[in-house]
């Protein structure tokens, strides 16, 4: 079924761009599709979603999604209690922020179930050379950890290199940073007033390398929009050459191969290959399987960053590439020459600071920076959910300011304007009153008991036992670090539970919290839920250091 594909990526030589549309997230971790999405922001206020809905329907039976987010977004505004306005807040803000927690919901509550997911084990084996996401959810950052680097929105991607190499561009933004977010009329508006110098820009993925569509229907408005700019600019011959190499995944009950027709701007049309698959592993599994030697994406990062800063500053740095300069001089043609150049570190000690996982093991270390601290500091942070002011809290403003090159209001904008809520969803609110000595037997007799007596699903335990675990936080946070088996046990549970301690309670347990945080029996320091508790940690602690400073 995949052979002529499989043929198709070993002639190109190259590893497939992955094009990832919301079908993919309702996929794995069941996240509502768009009308799904607006009727959960707006269900805990008093509005007739069903009268809006209609009123935004066509005689074809059609909503007009972005319409009706638009008008959500005014309402939803208005609707708004004194308690939940902040301050630098502004209307727009209220409702992508609240979008941002449900998409978060969704990737927390079935974050768990990914691992045992076989397509998902089949996913993570596929290395796409890039991908380009319209879905606001960060599943592909946890399906691929921390190799891709992630580009937000649409104006980061028009001011940055797009070549395809081990990153994630999120045209339509991301949930983790929630004003980036396209939702409503004038958001898409907005995007399409600028799409033909994305699609310029994107032209030269299309022209260089596979694409494989996955999660889209195929009268989406993205990939109608991306395929007639390039079909406009391409010749004939180029179009037929573009469509041999580019794939549309559907979903269905069988598994088959098919055409689809894409119907583009103007009356014109391309017909492409495409799968209708019921199991997805299949797919992921011929890719994966293609005989090609591929080189490790952060081997590839790390040589095009190289490469990139050599060649702007056109200065010899054998820190980045180690060249006979004076042999080199002496080449005339440089199709004949190989073996001339070779990689090299620096003698000096230097540990690359912005990775996640190294962000993360600096932070549980100690107050004194082993690590060196790159300029990109605050532009990495701006990606990536990672700690980071605890590794300023001691700087002097003037090396602060360095940072944001002599900027005082960008200075407070990035490090202290920082509204995300680092929260992990643990259940609905229960009120537990555990008081009994501390053993596994006893705790999970609690939990039982308070399960039948108070009428709740048995798949509720787990919440009743995350909510104990925060009653023993706030009332004894030692008496808690002392059994074995509570950190041995439940430290998946604790790190979600520990996301909910106040910012007061933080500060005058410091030593305690950072016993546990290096307690935790976690495999991998840069998980996206241990990310988030470091975050809520180092908010709570350091950035309270840098406003006292």
């Amino acid at each position: 079924m995949f052979k002529e594909m499989q043929s198709k990526l070993k002639t190109v030589g190259i590893a497939p761009i992955f094009f990832i549309g919301s079908g993919i997230s309702r996929r794995y971790i069941n996240s509502p599709n768009w009308i799904g999405l607006l009727k959960e922001v707006v269900e805990d206020r008093d509005i007739n979603f069903t009268k809006l809905v209609q009123k935004y329907t066509d005689s074809s039976n059609v909503v007009n999604n972005e319409q009706l987010a638009q008008e959500l977004e005014d309402i939803y505004f208005d609707k708004l209690n004194d308690d939940e306005i902040e301050d630098g807040g502004n209307k727009p803000y209220y409702f992508r922020k609240k979008i941002s927690n449900i998409i978060e919901k969704y990737l927390i509550e079935n974050i768990d179930k990914l691992d045992n997911n076989t397509e998902i084990i089949e996913f993570k084996n596929t290395r796409p050379a890039a991908i380009i996401t319209t879905n606001y959810d960060r599943l592909l950052e946890n399906i691929y950890g921390n190799e891709y680097s992630v580009l937000i929105g649409q104006d980061s991607l028009l001011g940055s290199v797009l070549d395809g190499v081990g990153e994630i561009y999120k045209i339509h933004g991301c949930a983790s940073s929630p004003n980036s977010i396209v939702i409503t009329e004038k958001d898409y508006n907005n995007f399409f007033y600028k799409n033909k110098y994305l699609n310029a820009k994107l032209l030269t993925l299309f022209l260089e390398y596979p694409i494989i569509f996955m999660g889209y229907s195929i009268s989406d408005r993205n990939i109608i929009s991306i395929l007639s700019t390039i079909f406009e600019m391409l010749s004939p011959e180029k179009v037929e050459e573009l469509k041999s190499r580019i794939w549309f995944i559907q979903q269905g009950d069988q598994n088959k191969k098919t055409t689809v027709r894409i119907n583009l701007n103007e009356g014109h049309y391309m017909d492409i290959n495409s799968f209708v698959l019921s199991d997805y592993s299949k797919l992921y599994s011929a890719i994966s399987d293609i005989s090609i030697k591929k080189l490790p994406i952060k081997f590839l990062k790390f040589l095009k960053s190289n490469l990139y800063e050599l060649i702007a500053s056109q200065e010899y740095n054998p820190k980045l590439l180690d060249v006979n300069v004076r042999d080199l001089e002496n080449i005339n043609d440089f199709d004949e020459v190989s073996e001339f150049v070779g990689l090299t570190f620096s003698t000096e000690k230097r540990i690359a600071f912005c990775n996640n996982e190294n962000l993360c093991k600096a932070f549980l270390q100690s107050d004194k920076l082993p690590y060196y601290i790159e300029k990109d500091l605050l532009n990495y942070r701006r990606n990536n959910i990672v700690p980071f002011y605890k590794f300023l809290a001691n700087l002097t403003f003037e090396e602060l300011m360095s940072y944001v090159k002599n900027d005082e209001s960008r200075f407070y904008k990035n490090l202290l304007d920082d509204k995300f809520d680092y929260k992990i969803f643990i259940g609905k609110e229960l009120k537990v009153n555990f008081n009994s000595k501390l053993t596994k037997r006893r705790l999970n007799e609690y939990a039982n008991n308070f399960v039948e007596e108070n009428g709740l699903q048995s798949n509720q335990m787990s919440s009743v036992i995350r909510y104990v675990i925060l009653q023993l936080l706030n009332s004894n946070i030692a008496n808690v670090i002392e059994p074995h088996f509570f950190i041995k046990d439940y430290s998946k549970e604790i790190v979600k539970v520990m996301t909910h301690l106040s910012d007061d309670f933080i500060r005058k347990n410091e030593f305690a919290i950072f016993k546990i945080l290096n307690s935790l029996i976690i495999k991998d320091k840069s998980e996206h839920n241990f990310r988030y508790l470091l975050c809520h940690i180092d908010r709570a602690i350091y950035r309270n250091k840098i406003i006292n400073n």
